[in-house]
């Protein structure tokens, strides 16, 4: 059976490369299957995940001018029938592939149109596991990742916002099932106990290059502002506090703002009280956050890795998605808005947690006891219906 990963992937996002590897490794189980990546960066995910893959967009056209995108979405519309007509099934791995937020209708989303389109036509089953989803106010976006969810012989979300959105999209009444982020699937491994610097009083604190929740540049940038100042308040106030601190980029692109974070606290690298690890991969996030106390997190993954760990964790959040897990896992009350956190309020929340760890620690045990069960069932339901896709690849 030949089955296509569709998704946003070699863009060095951490979480979603963590989603695509969990995939990986569950449906390359059987040696029956032959696996294609459909993605943004090809060679990347070639390099990283050692599994062939190939563009979501027609690698030769030319997107000069108006008439040239128009072209060049029209071949990428081609392009992707050829691509699904070489494989059985596709699959979109989770990640938040079907959220609003900083997204052009133009972009993944027409994308994501062409691919369920050709996998209706072509008559190859279309598997969307666990994603998240945003209502669209836009008429055309709405049209597209309507005519997507629609499309998915199987449709799961990760939370009750994604649930309550693809149902808004999908309308009627097909039960769409709520299953935990993909991620919290993945297999532990010593790694994820790795030494890092150690004691329980340790504050993770994972930043992401934010550009503001306005259109406006002006608005956005002022934002932006703010959360480098707040941001660098929060790591001088838990250093005076004499909290050992790891200073940590979300993802790859957020290596940059680490340095502005750097520059506002005013202390130099090397500090006894500072640790700012150089990180390539979602696996080594795991390994940075595995010795903390409590993480406090802007990136959306970044608080999976916590939970995941067993580590309570404070949101500096700038999704509903954020706020829907840290409510999942009891700690509603330690979410802040990413545009607005004032950093005396996080530090005292922060010494909160540390004073509670024990009861934290316990409460979300129960709950990733209870996501791995949903997670399971989800699995088994998913490999139901490669079996019946297989039976009909072989008649086809």
């Amino acid at each position: 059976m030949r089955i296509g990963l569709f998704g946003e992937f070699g863009i060095r996002n951490f979480g979603n490369e963590a989603s695509l590897r969990v995939m990986l490794e569950m449906l390359g189980r059987r040696p029956d299957r032959e696996l294609l990546v459909v993605c943004d960066n090809p060679a990347r995910v070639e390099i990283e995940h050692g599994v062939r893959a190939t563009s979501i967009y027609h690698p030769g056209a030319g997107r000069r001018g108006l008439v040239g995108r128009v072209l060049g979405k029209m071949r990428d519309a081609i392009w992707t029938f050829r691509t699904v007509r070489g494989i059985d099934v596709v699959v979109v791995p989770g990640t938040g592939i079907f959220e609003a937020l900083w997204v052009r209708p133009g972009g993944i989303p027409l994308s994501l149109f062409w691919m369920a389109m050709a996998a209706r036509v072509l008559r190859r089953p279309l598997l969307v596991v666990s994603v998240g989803v945003d209502p669209f106010g836009g008429r055309f976006g709405r049209f597209l990742m309507a005519s997507v969810l629609r499309s998915a012989r199987y449709l799961s979300v990760r939370d009750e916002h994604s649930r309550r959105a693809a149902a808004e999209l999908v309308g009627g009444s097909r039960p769409i099932p709520v299953t935990p982020d993909i991620v919290f699937g993945a297999a532990r491994s010593s790694a994820d106990r790795a030494p890092g610097p150690a004691g329980p009083g340790r504050v993770v604190v994972g930043v992401m290059d934010f550009v503001g929740m306005a259109g406006d540049r002006e608005r956005g940038e002022a934002d932006h502002q703010a959360y480098v100042n707040e941001v660098a308040d929060l790591v001088a106030r838990l250093g005076a506090a004499s909290f050992p601190v790891t200073l940590i980029a979300g993802a790859a692109p957020d290596g940059p703002f680490v340095r502005e974070v750097l520059e506002r606290v005013g202390s130099p690298e090397g500090e006894a009280w500072l640790d700012v690890p150089e990180l390539r991969s979602y696996e080594e996030v795991e390994r940075a956050i595995a010795s903390a106390g409590v993480v406090v997190a802007s990136r959306f993954h970044n608080l999976v890795a916590a939970f995941r760990l067993g580590i309570p964790a404070v949101s500096l959040g700038y999704g509903a998605k954020q706020d829907q897990l840290m409510e999942r896992f009891g700690m509603g009350e330690y979410r802040h808005p990413i545009a607005t956190f004032q950093a005396a309020a996080v530090a005292a929340q922060v010494e909160s947690v540390l004073g509670e760890r024990a009861r934290w620690v316990q409460l979300i045990t129960t709950a990733l006891e209870e996501m791995g069960v949903d997670l399971a069932v989800q699995e088994q339901a998913l490999e139901e219906l490669l079996e019946d896709s297989g039976r009909g690849a072989r008649r086809r």
